[in-house]
């Protein structure tokens, strides 16, 4: 959003129009957005918004959600190029902290569900009980000296 945002500023005729419409198909952050300026706990979201306020001052902006691109030529390619660039590493792409604390928690939660499936007293827990979820495990106050292991 902020790249075609920024885009717009280099049309050279730009004076000659009376509004714009920006479409994206990601609804996610069009709601974010929604909430308005003051609002925005992301940066890219403030970069967006400053975008948005400068041009404001010449024309009326619109930003519209439209439905993903399915059923278009090269929609899968384009999809399955952009599930892999999503796995690539991004070290050199700063993120902010609230971005940081939720993959942080992910790693975390997914590393704790792995370890519970293979532990084998969390077994004898799924066992007993018929539960797989690890948060159930803790939700009853267990511990591993409280529980009994069945050989």
């Amino acid at each position: 959003m902020n790249l075609s945002l920024a885009a717009i500023h280099t049309i050279q005729d730009l004076h000659s129009y009376s509004s714009i419409r920006v479409l994206s198909d990601c609804q996610s952050l069009i709601n974010t957005l929604s909430g308005g300026p003051a609002r925005q706990s992301y940066s890219v979201c403030n970069s967006t918004w400053s975008h948005l306020s400068t041009m404001s001052k010449n024309f009326t902006t619109h930003v519209q959600w439209i439905p993903s691109h399915i059923g278009l030529p090269g929609n899968t390619l384009a999809d399955s190029e952009a599930k892999r660039g999503s796995s690539l590493s991004q070290s050199s792409v700063p993120i902010d902290l609230a971005l940081a604390k939720a993959q942080i928690r992910r790693t975390g939660q997914q590393e704790f569900h792995t370890r519970y499936l293979a532990d084998p007293h969390s077994a004898t827990h799924r066992t007993l009980t018929g539960e797989v979820s690890p948060q159930f495990h803790w939700r009853l106050g267990w511990s591993r000296s409280e529980c009994i292991t069945v050989a």
